[in-house]
């Protein structure tokens, strides 16, 4: 097996950090691209034409059975509040590792 610092000796030249205002303008150009797909997704979405109802239907539905099912008593309240810790502790990390 070839040493790693022999392979990486050829590349060190192009070990460059991105300056801050480079990457300020690439997250601004990347957030405008998604922007302008996603807009073009909901506009074409929109122009079905039972679609926006069906949806907001949904959205309606979906509304009142998490109502119903987690915010008129403390324990499923607890649920809830045990579910969001858990997946914020999924996606944040633990400080334990």
């Amino acid at each position: 097996m070839e040493d790693p610092v022999a392979v990486a000796v050829p590349f060190a030249p192009l070990d460059q950090s991105l300056v801050p205002v480079d990457s300020v303008g690439a997250l601004g150009s990347k957030c405008f691209l998604c922007w302008w797909i996603l807009s073009a997704i909901v506009s074409a979405l929109d122009s079905i034409p039972l679609l926006p109802k069906i949806l907001e239907i949904v959205g309606l539905e979906y509304t009142i059975w998490f109502g119903t099912r987690y915010l008129p008593f403390k324990e499923n309240r607890d649920e809830l509040l045990v579910k969001v810790e858990d997946l914020k502790r999924r996606i944040v990390g633990s400080g334990d590792e």
